[in-house]
């Protein structure tokens, strides 16, 4: 087994040092580093070239023509690789030294596509804030038992290689979180792939402490529950509707690429698009509930029928799961539909 680091660097003199130690302190080292510069100005390139001298592995340093963005760069590098597997890794962060020992443990079983773990969030001096990046309960999960929605980070990622190297990541669903956004990110990517095609294995313990500071491209905000809860009534009937179409963006993905890989594979994205189809209708049902033109009764009608069909059921099998409903029900008692 052979396990690839796909780095990704932009304007990262500050902390980049910090990270190249702690991966030349893993227990179980890597086999490569395939850095991806995204058109650094800073003093990054100096940092990585004489890292590569002396790093106990190979180190690849690939400088991009044009600026690519965090994503497509992450792509980039992860296709670079040539080990069995790949772990994404940012410039800022710290890696515990048996990140990479405990997560190759977890490939003994050859099904097992994606191993995710939880990360430790720090400041920009790695003192802890309290927090932690959770992923689902410890253990193996089988196909298409995760969550289909779920938000996952890559830094708390090690994954099949051929996920990136043979499935096309270009035509990507949208960003559920942003409208605005590109496609959905590597991370989510990876994520969905691996749910759909083999198990996901998560780990107990934070392997990566992922530090907050001033010039993060993504961030870990800590959201208090007062907070949700008013994310969740003033969503609106435009939020929800838009959730129900990128599920139905999520269909047509995974149909599309059943249709470019016919046999056992396209036989799983079948079976991806049809767990998809099933949140969508259950997204758009729920879409209803926030309609301006219904009233508190109706919606309460639709809200009953929606939860009497196993709509509000556990996330990990394609329901909306109870918080869900909470937030709901308090919408329309409130009755902020708006």
């Amino acid at each position: 087994m052979q396990i690839s680091v796909a780095l990704c660097t932009y304007n990262g003199e500050r902390f980049l040092q910090a990270q190249l130690d702690s991966l030349a302190c893993q227990t179980r080292l890597p086999d490569e580093l395939v850095v991806c510069d995204d058109g650094s100005s800073d003093r990054t390139l100096d940092i990585l070239t004489r890292f590569a001298e002396r790093a106990p592995f190979p180190v690849q340093i690939h400088r991009n023509a044009c600026n690519l963005g965090p994503v497509d760069n992450f792509f980039q590098a992860a296709s670079l690789c040539r080990g069995d597997y790949v772990a994404f890794c940012d410039q800022d962060d710290v890696w515990r030294e048996d990140k990479l020992a405990r997560c190759a443990a977890a490939f003994a079983d050859p099904d097992v596509l994606l191993v995710m773990h939880p990360a430790e969030v720090v400041d920009s001096q790695l003192q802890p804030l309290g927090r932690i990046m959770a992923v689902p309960k410890p253990g193996v999960r089988a196909r298409l038992a995760s969550p289909l929605w779920f938000t996952a980070f890559g830094i708390s990622m090690v994954f099949a290689a051929w996920l990136v190297q043979r499935i096309d990541w270009h035509g990507r669903p949208p960003d559920r979180h942003n409208k605005d956004a590109p496609p959905m990110g590597h991370d989510g990517w990876i994520y969905v792939l691996a749910n759909m095609l083999g198990k996901i294995a998560y780990l107990p313990e934070p392997l990566v402490r992922y530090r907050q500071h001033d010039t993060n491209d993504t961030g870990a905000p800590a959201a208090s529950g007062k907070v949700a809860l008013q994310r969740a009534l003033t969503a609106g009937y435009a939020q929800q509707q838009w959730l129900a179409d990128v599920a139905a963006c999520y269909v047509a993905s995974m149909e599309g690429l059943a249709r470019q890989h016919p046999g056992p594979l396209g036989e799983r994205f079948l079976e991806g698009a049809a767990a998809y189809r099933d949140m969508w209708r259950r997204l758009a049902a729920r879409a209803e509930l926030y309609r301006p033109d219904l009233g508190a009764a109706h919606k309460a009608a639709r809200l009953l029928r929606l939860a009497g069909s196993g709509g509000y059921g556990a996330r990990d099998r394609g329901g909306l799961g109870a918080r869900s409903l909470l937030k709901d029900t308090a919408f329309i008692m409130l009755g902020r539909a708006h």
